[in-house]
């Protein structure tokens, strides 16, 4: 009997050696891998003769609902920032153990390394995940099987577990070993970066989710990735740090309909805000991270697309960048 698989594929190097080990055990695997919008997987060109199995690959993108009903509910609470690792992973397998059912599948493979996570990756942790998942005794971790209970398969006598390997801990060393019997020298990622561990971006979305009033879209999480950030008296506004953050928060802020400041007769950042009414403030935040030293400022005022009006402000003084360095985000 020849089993067939799902391989929760992030690209990264453990996902790689589990697909290919398991497909030189004749194996037939069917990578699967789910983007979220606070990944940062980085990608490592590999020759697809190498990799046969990524020919098969399935891709699809998680959207609003994994926010709301992941990143912001976590069952299993979050780690160092606001990364709900356990949850996040039980999502994963739910959606994966979809597509094994529209594959006619038998097994879920992961890359998974005993202990390599302190959020998800330690015994108890994998067995939380397997029973809310509903996914007890079908996934097979190839890479440290050995040290893991057996799964179904192994109990049937259809997989040897001798064929697999006892690796745990944070080193790759075994891995990397391992990655040359493939004859393959491109290093993958040893780690697919995720937003959700960083600090800075999850006080961000973690003064997004406090302040939330209505639904929200991929677009505010989009734009929580660029510009400078500051949350004052209750409002968000957001600058640009360079041309390229500019041009993205316009074309955001045309897109969601959000107040747009932009500066007229001289250099200084754009500036967008979804508030709904705007007073001086976004006005002397701007001013604050402008190297002008003259005392009349022209601003073009828009509301999404449309050109509202031009704003005069004369000062005496200029706003300065620690005035408002207790607001930033």
């Amino acid at each position: 009997m020849k089993l067939k698989g799902v391989l929760l594929y992030s690209g990264g190097l453990d996902s790689t050696l589990a697909g290919l080990i398991c497909e030189r055990l004749g194996i037939e695997v069917y990578p699967y891998h789910l983007k979220t919008p606070f990944c940062q997987c980085p990608s490592v060109k590999i020759p697809e003769e190498k990799i046969p199995f990524l020919k098969k690959i399935k891709l699809e993108v998680a959207g609003v609902d994994y926010v709301k009903n992941v990143v912001f509910t976590p069952k299993y609470g979050y780690g160092s920032g606001m990364n709900p690792c356990i949850d996040c992973r039980i999502y994963l397998f739910k959606k994966a153990k979809e597509y094994l059912k529209t594959i006619n599948g038998d097994l879920l493979i992961t890359g998974e390394v005993l202990n390599q996570r302190p959020m998800s990756q330690h015994l108890h942790q994998l067995k939380i995940i397997e029973k809310e998942a509903e996914v007890k005794g079908i996934v097979l971790r190839p890479l440290s099987q050995k040290l893991l209970p057996p799964t179904i398969f192994e109990e049937k006598g259809l997989i040897n577990r001798e064929n697999f390997y006892a690796i745990k801990g944070r080193e790759r060393k075994e891995q990397l070993k391992l990655l040359q019997e493939f004859n393959i020298f491109e290093i993958p990622p040893t780690s697919c970066g995720c937003l959700l561990v960083d600090k800075n971006f999850s006080k961000r979305l973690r003064d997004f989710k406090n302040h939330l009033k209505n639904d929200f879209d991929l677009l505010d999480i989009e734009v929580l990735k660029i510009g400078r950030h500051f949350r004052i008296d209750g409002k968000k506004y957001i600058l640009g740090r360079n041309k390229q953050e500019n041009e993205k928060l316009l074309k955001i802020g045309e897109l969601k309909n959000f107040w747009i400041i932009i500066p007229k007769n001289f250099n200084a950042p754009l500036l967008i805000t979804p508030e709904e009414e705007i007073d001086k403030t976004p006005f002397y935040l701007i001013l604050a991270y402008t190297k002008e030293t003259k005392k009349d400022f022209l601003f073009i005022i828009k509301k999404g697309r449309e050109i509202i009006k031009e704003e005069d402000i004369t000062l005496e003084k200029i706003p300065q960048r620690e005035d408002f360095s207790n607001y930033k985000l």
